[in-house]
Order: structure tokens, then sequence, then C-alpha cells
């Protein structure tokens, strides 16, 4: 067997440590990109939830208080809608599947699905179960984390505890593309749990088989009522967001064009939204 000469061994060892820092580079432009959209997503989720208020300075004291009196009959009334409206549960219980950039992916999902249902003009009511481990450390960084409704169980404890009262298992809802039902109202009585899970499409029927072993029953969304383009699968603050609008609207077709994102639905559809203080229209894909 004839040896390389040195030459050729060199410039094959040249070669080499050119590929692991091509690779390298490129894992760092990739970590250094997601970054980017992360902190790109968070600055478009503060700018929402800011609501322009007049400036203070040109106010009158009498508009000032007037302001101050809507404002707090407005908060009055969102907190008694809300001892009345439909439950709507995120199912933690999932991470143990998740890689760490998934995990983290699910964490600013649900910060966006708490600022949503914050927006409602009919709110829902939120809560989250199996906050836990590595979840609970990074939802614990979020401001404000510490107001809202949680629990370390399981959902199934947490049925059975919520106000003290057992919800009959035909009253609990989990929400599946594989459910065998399709969701068409949203009920009062009623309890609708989301899958709080980030998993590319990696495990088939996850929710579904939860929902048979607990007892619940499973419902679809009626995405049918729209053309997709390739996977129907929702992030969970796009499941959300399509709950939130449906309970003010009551129109599933109007809602799921509205809200899912414009790359995923056929674009020669077109819902057209009459913007604040103009008779313009705004176009976004159905």
């Amino acid at each position: 067997m004839s040896h390389l000469p040195k030459k050729t061994t060199r410039r094959t060892k040249f070669w080499m440590i050119q590929r692991r820092s091509n690779r390298s580079s490129l894992v760092k432009v990739s970590k250094k990109s997601e970054k980017k959209r992360i902190k790109k997503q968070q600055k478009k989720e503060k700018a929402k939830n800011q609501v322009k208020q007049p400036v203070q300075d040109d106010l009158s004291q009498e508009e000032r208080a007037r302001l101050k009196e809507e404002h707090r009959k407005r908060k009055e009334q969102w907190l008694e809608d809300l001892k009345t409206s439909p439950r709507i549960v995120i199912d933690l219980d999932f991470q143990e599947l998740m890689r760490p950039n998934e995990v983290s992916s699910l964490v600013q999902q649900v910060m966006y699905s708490y600022g949503c249902i914050r927006r409602a003009e009919k709110p829902l009511r939120l809560v989250l179960t199996s906050v836990k481990d590595e979840v609970k450390t990074k939802l614990e960084k979020i401001k404000g984390f510490d107001s809202w409704l949680r629990f370390e169980s399981d959902i199934d404890k947490v049925v059975e505890q919520e106000d003290g009262f057992h919800y009959p298992h035909d009253k609990i809802v989990y929400l599946s593309a594989d459910g065998d039902e399709t969701l068409e109202d949203l009920k009062k009585d009623e309890i609708y749990i989301i899958g709080g899970i980030v998993d590319r499409n990696r495990y088939k029927f996850l929710t579904l088989e939860k929902a048979k072993r607990l007892g619940f029953r499973c419902a679809k969304l009626p995405l049918e009522l729209v053309k997709f383009h390739g996977s129907r699968v929702l992030t969970v603050n796009n499941v959300i967001e399509l709950l939130v609008r449906f309970n003010t609207s009551a129109d599933w077709k109007q809602v799921i064009q509205e809200s899912v994102p414009v790359r995923k639905i056929d674009s020669s559809l077109c819902v057209c939204r009459k913007q604040d203080n103009s008779n313009a229209a705004e176009c976004d894909a159905k």
C-alpha cells in the first residue's frame, strides 16, 4: 500500500480544518439569527401591547378624570366578564419531549398568548398546568408572571380542583388536530385544553392519546373552512388568538382567515379589514 506524499497529507489536513471552521461559523450564524428573530418578535409584541394614550399635558383636569373613570369602568367590566368566560388551559406537561430551543420557543408562545388575552375585548380565562422545571424557570423571567393563574400539577388534577368544582369529563375538551369531533362553539361551562408542545411535528397523536387516557373529549378546530398550503399545525399562540377572536365574532371562517399566518393560507383568497379612522381597507391573505 503506497503512502500519500507529505504535501498531499498537509493539504488534506488543511481542508479538513477549513471545513470544521466553516461548520462552526454556520452554527454561530444560525444561533445569532435565532436570537435576532426572538428579539424582533419581542419588540413587535411589546409595541402591540402598548395602548396609545392622549398626551396628559394637553388634557384638562376634567378630561383626565373622565379618561381615568372610563379606564376604571372598562377594567371592572373586563374582570366581571372574566368570571363567566370559557376557561382555556395550556398543558405544559410535554417538556421532556422537547429540545432546549423548543422549550424557549414554547415559553415565547405562552407569553404572546397571555398578551393576546389581556388585549381581548371579551376575555378568556387562561390557566397554565404542569408549570415546573425548565419551563417554570424561563416563565419566571417574564415580568408579571407572578400574577398568572398556574399550577404545578398535571391537567387531570387541576380540573378537579378548579374553583373547588369537579368538571364532568364531557365538559373537558382537549384540542387536537387528530380530534374525532370538530369544535363548533365555546361554552362557558366547558374547559378547553391546548397541548403546550413545540416538536416540529415529530410526535404523532400525542394530545389525542393523552385525551383518551384521561377520558376527555378531543376536538379539532374547523380549519377545513379555509384552504391551507401544507401543514395545518398551529403554534400555541395561533390557537389562542383563534379562540380569542371567535369569542368575540363567532365566525370561524373569518377568524381563521384573520389569525392564521399568511404563509399557511391560500393567497388567492382575501379578507379586507377596515383600518381605524380611514375608509381604506387592508387586505390580508385568507
